[in-house]
């Protein structure tokens, strides 16, 4: 049954291409090991993270179904092989068969060598079931340092968004949030699940898609905090007597305070140097923003420092979105993953506009 490649590697945070064949000798004796891994890690972890897709070398399409009978995972159709085999030979090297190349899924960038991952497999299929395990984890320890630190920032994210108590919107009223467990009408509202799990889910669903890493970060934390409609979940509140009241409403947004107390305490000067700064930081971000370099900065660093030094330049930097993390040794201000760029680069944009407007 053929399926879209993004369904098929939904969970995938690794993904092997096998370059194998019925006819060669090699491939066979080497085919049963990788199946013996891979069924392990499915039925010790179904949600491992390693997908597998057979990329075939036989010469008609009988041997082809053949061989693959004897495979647990996925493979490109036979009759769409000459569109890509040549193409996936190229790009990863492959002389030889069998070869076996293992990916990143979130960046594309190759993790397992086909010179290193055939040795690895068969040492780690006769050293037995931990063997096996320990091998999947030093791969994906293997990613390059920009998907772990990506997924770190990811984590992070969900865990804000699984912890958050007051509402994010100034016209959002407190007495209308949803009490978990709560009876209403009849209906009873379940605890929300997992919430990691829900972004895990969508995050990979979109990066399978085509999603850039960092668009597909941002969407699965806006779709898992929303509820089955597509909608902030919110119970009838005072309507049905049934209100939970989760703490004031407030009656200035946060950002145009932080801005009015900037504004009123340093110079039009000290105002524009603070705003530039934030910006060009932000930019750099949209430039690549699946580099988690370009979205963390030292505050002790030159050109943070206009920030820094101007009373009340923090707390823009946090109204404006920034999140600000004390280290060990000094400051960062970090861009989060869920972040909507856009909207803080327009922001930046209309509060600089003010900024000019009140000093002329």
């Amino acid at each position: 049954t053929k399926v879209r490649t993004s369904d098929a590697l939904l969970n995938a945070r690794l993904v092997g291409l096998y370059f194998s064949a019925h006819w060669c000798g090699p491939c066979r004796s080497f085919t049963p090991m990788l199946a013996e891994m891979y069924e392990h890690l499915n039925a010790a972890y179904p949600t491992h993270g390693l997908e597998i897709v057979f990329v075939s070398g036989d010469r008609d399409e009988h041997s082809f179904r053949s061989y693959y009978q004897t495979m647990p995972w996925r493979a490109i159709p036979f009759d769409q092989l000459h569109f890509v085999k040549q193409a996936l030979n190229m790009t990863y090297g492959v002389r030889g068969i069998p070869s076996f190349v293992v990916l990143d899924a979130v960046s594309g960038q190759v993790v397992v060598p086909a010179s290193q991952s055939r040795q690895e497999v068969v040492t780690a299929c006769r050293g037995g079931e931990q063997s096996i395990e320990a091998l999947l984890e030093s791969w994906l320890h293997r990613a390059p340092a920009s998907t772990q630190e990506l997924l770190s920032m990811l984590e992070l994210s969900t865990q804000e968004v699984a912890n958050k108590t007051e509402p994010t919107d100034p016209d959002d009223n407190p007495y209308l949030q949803r009490t978990q467990g709560a009876t209403n009408g009849g209906h009873t509202y379940a605890a929300d699940p997992d919430i990691s799990a829900r972004v895990k889910t969508h995050f990979e669903r979109l990066v399978r898609a085509g999603h850039n890493p960092n668009s597909a970060a941002a969407n699965a934390l806006k779709i898992a905090a929303e509820g089955p409609t597509g909608q902030p979940e919110k119970n009838p509140g005072v309507f049905h007597g049934m209100a939970s009241y989760k703490g004031p409403i407030r009656k200035q947004d946060a950002l145009e305070k932080a801005f009015v107390t900037l504004r009123d305490s340093n110079s039009a000067s000290s105002v524009s140097d603070v705003l530039s700064t934030a910006q060009k930081y932000l930019k750099n971000a949209v430039k690549e923003p699946w580099e988690p370099k370009y979205r963390s900065f030292k505050l002790s660093n030159k050109v943070a420092d206009t920030v820094t030094r101007v009373e009340g330049g923090w707390s823009l930097l946090q109204a404006l979105g920034f999140e600000i993390i004390g280290a060990a040794q000094d400051f960062k201000a970090n861009i989060p993953v869920a972040a909507d760029l856009a909207m803080m680069d327009e922001t930046i944009t209309r509060l600089m506009k003010d900024a000019n407007g009140s000093s002329n």
